[in-house]
């Protein structure tokens, strides 16, 4: 559709512009005659304003001759050619309409004031459809560069829902490798306590396939995921691995992305309560702040035990991809902090309420 008469306001500007055209076309008339000011502008307002139609349909000779395929000779032969046939048919319109002014016995003179300034309404008429040529072009302009814009975004968005794919994937097989791992320790020494972490661990996977699939989920939600997969954990560990919780009721129902803290409390596991002797603590912690989600995972650890990221083999992979997957997400508007005490490992989640 034609942008300006896709909005009420924009035609109504446009109309208002061609109006005073035609008051200014009857103040030249003014100059070199004798008539009066309703009678030019009985002749030149209405025919401004016919005009308008006519300056309204070089848009689609604009989309059709576009600046950018269109060399400058034929631009300028096309619509210098468009121009003079619709100033010659404002001519004929305005012939004809003077005629009917003169039934009237104040506007008897119309036809013959027309006649006197057919070159200046030819020529204004001329000026005002290259002004709308102009326009035109700059409207196909801005429609270009929005069109652009949005597609550039388009692109941004699927690449970071591809990359966040990719890192979402990644978890799936790192925590099934550990578990079956788990699991196979487990067959020899005891095939009931192995086929009950089978069994646990068949619904943690049914869980995390279903909330997985998700754009997001309550943070409720992705705790349930944690308790389940901690279910597995606690069946190889015993009483040696404790669970607490704390989340504020308001927090658990921010959404977040899936499968967000279950990287980070297998880390928890497996660099933490793993190199214990003594019971540890895995502890979950939520809450809102100045209109932010905070959500801490703290573990016990052994003082001598290595930090992520030192070398040992497996161990900050999933650091990095909850770091990675959040830039992703939220860009800068969410952080991820890890602080090392002397008994204690705790990571700090920080996200946008949205």
């Amino acid at each position: 559709m034609h942008p300006i008469l896709a909005k009420p306001r924009y035609f109504g500007l446009y109309l208002f512009v061609f109006v005073q055209a035609g008051l200014l076309l009857g103040e030249l008339m003014l100059r070199d005659g004798e008539a009066t000011r309703p009678q030019v502008w009985a002749v030149a307002v209405p025919l401004m304003l016919l005009h308008a139609w006519s300056c309204l349909a070089s848009w689609y000779l604009c989309r059709a001759t576009r600046l950018d395929d269109t060399g400058l000779g034929r631009l300028l032969a096309v619509h210098l050619a468009a121009g003079t046939a619709a100033a010659l048919l404002l001519l004929g319109l305005g012939h004809a309409w003077t005629r009917l002014l003169a039934l009237h016995e104040g506007l008897r003179g119309a036809p013959s004031l027309f006649a006197a300034h057919r070159a200046l309404v030819f020529g204004v008429a001329l000026l005002l459809f290259s002004l709308a040529v102009a326009v035109h072009y700059v409207l196909l302009a801005m429609a270009a560069s929005r069109a652009a814009e949005k597609r550039a975004w388009e692109l941004r968005l699927l690449a970071q829902e591809a990359e966040l794919r990719v890192l979402r994937a990644q978890i799936d097989p790192h925590f099934l490798f550990n578990s079956l791992n788990s699991i196979a320790s487990l067959t020899a020494a005891d095939p009931r306590t192995a086929r009950e972490m089978c069994l646990r661990l068949a619904d943690f996977l049914r869980r995390s396939l279903r909330q997985g699939a998700r754009e997001a989920i309550p943070l409720a939600e992705e705790l349930a995921l944690v308790e389940s997969y901690l279910a597995v954990e606690m069946i190889r560990f015993g009483e040696r691995l404790r669970f607490e919780r704390r989340v504020d009721a308001a927090a658990a129902a921010v959404p977040v992305p899936p499968l967000l803290l279950q990287p980070l409390v297998e880390n928890a596991i497996r660099h933490g309560i793993a190199g214990l002797v003594a019971p540890g603590t895995v502890r979950v912690e939520a809450g809102l702040r100045d209109g932010r989600l905070r959500v801490t995972v703290e573990n016990d650890c052994d003082a001598e035990s290595p930090r992520p990221g030192d070398g040992r083999r497996g161990h900050g992979i999933g650091l990095a991809n909850v770091r990675r997957r959040l830039a992703a997400r939220y860009g800068g508007a969410a952080t991820l902090d890890i602080r090392r005490g002397p008994v204690t490992f705790r990571v700090e989640i920080v996200l946008p309420v949205s």
